[in-house]
């Protein structure tokens, strides 16, 4: 089954491109018509909205918290995604997500909880070289609980912010709040859904989400047993990773274990989207052509990047994350110079040419998980049933050799 109307493919085509952009003369770009093919066989929202982005700082119990909000132009009632980016990551990250998310009818709000998390890459720790001491502190269930406690007083303060009138926040639904994240923030979303961690205390104001979205989702053997985490999972949970999705910080055996939250959870509107051959950035939503030489690290706090404060479908994109990951290669492979001699020449052909086909493969499983992820909020958040149906019947038949999609 299809469903009618506007297709993400054109937007999301143009969102592609914007974070695929990269240093260099004249940097590959992914195959425009195959990736436009693919997404306009996809899945088709019933509205592509114009959008604007606000950058934000509110004073959140006794702290400021930095904010992101993107949200359709047009008035109306929209559900809230609060999306939590990776460890080292701000408020910029995942643009390719969250702009698609307000495209078709969501209001969301980036923000990194702790300002540890925001700044782990200029810590004591990082700047020794000991990420994974930095790591086993962030993911700990001490930091975790902080870590909520922190999100739900920022609900707290929508709500309050609501009944003072704020007219930016007026058609923002916060009785049909989803969480995502991505990497730790996907470990967020889980927690924040019921995953019992070791140490972690019991939120004093749990989150009342009615979905999470886990990009990148975190497990180890170290901690609680999987038949004791995930049992109280109840509310709806796409999880969204792959073959290649490893780890640098020393925290992760196997890629493989990213599966284990779905397998471990109950049954019951429960999905997991496994993609092929992609790396772990590019879960993150941030440049394409980032490799596994870049993993474990996010785009540094300090960044400032472009939140893409345009309105209109071919606005409000911007250019992404400031800088790419610390450390690696921003960006796909470089050399698309036409000048110089013809043996370099020849040996920068073949680069770009690579270079264009992986850019292109990446693109292609950004647009799967944008549309999965987006037929997912509409399922859960609207109570669409056409989306629902769509996961469940039209979404392999669509994905074919990006992934698949397992559903229990």
């Amino acid at each position: 089954m299809t469903k009618a109307n506007t297709p993400l493919a054109a937007p999301m085509l143009a969102l592609l491109l914007l974070v695929g952009a990269c240093s260099g003369t004249t940097p590959p770009k992914p195959d425009e018509s195959q990736v436009r093919l693919f997404t306009g066989k996809g899945y088709l929202t019933d509205d592509q909205y114009s959008i604007t982005t606000h950058p934000l700082s509110w004073k959140v119990g006794d702290q400021f918290m930095d904010l992101l909000l993107s949200l359709p132009s047009r008035p109306g009632k929209y559900p809230l995604v609060l999306y939590v980016p990776g460890l080292g990551e701000n408020r910029e990250a995942g643009e390719a997500w969250r702009t698609a998310w307000a495209r078709a009818g969501y209001g969301v709000i980036t923000l990194q909880p702790l300002d540890k998390d925001g700044r782990a890459w200029s810590s004591p720790q990082a700047l020794a070289g000991d990420f994974t001491h930095l790591a086993r502190e962030r993911y700990a269930g001490p930091a975790m609980g902080q870590r909520l406690e922190r999100l739900a007083l920022l609900l707290a303060e929508l709500k309050l912010r609501q009944q003072q009138g704020d007219p930016l926040l007026a058609s923002l639904d916060t009785d049909q709040v989803a969480l995502a994240g991505y990497d730790l923030g996907a470990y967020t979303a889980m927690a924040a859904a019921g995953e019992k961690l070791k140490a972690m205390p019991d939120p004093t104001h749990p989150l009342p989400i009615r979905a999470a979205i886990a990009l990148s989702p975190f497990a180890s053997f170290n901690g609680l047993a999987f038949t004791a985490r995930y049992p109280n999972i109840r509310v709806p949970v796409l999880s969204v990773t792959g073959d290649q999705d490893g780890d640098a910080l020393g925290l992760l055996d196997s890629p493989s274990l990213r599966q284990a939250p779905f397998h471990y959870m109950p049954k019951g509107d429960k999905y997991l989207l496994v993609l092929q051959d992609m790396p772990h950035p590019l879960y993150s939503g941030g440049p394409l052509g980032r490799g596994p030489e870049t993993q474990g690290r996010g785009s540094k706090a300090g960044d400032t990047g472009s939140a893409g404060m345009g309105e209109g479908p071919e606005g409000g994109m911007g250019r992404g994350p400031g800088g790419g990951m610390e450390g690696g290669r921003s960006g796909g492979r470089g050399g698309m110079g036409k000048h110089g001699g013809q043996q370099a020449g020849a040996g920068r052909d073949a680069s770009d040419q690579d270079g264009h086909q992986n850019l292109t493969r990446q693109a292609l499983a950004v647009a799967a998980i944008q549309g999965v992820s987006t037929a997912f909020l509409d399922a859960y958040l609207k109570q669409d049933d056409t989306a629902r149906e769509w996961l469940a019947r039209d979404s392999n038949r669509w994905l074919k050799q990006q992934g698949r999609l397992e559903r229990k």
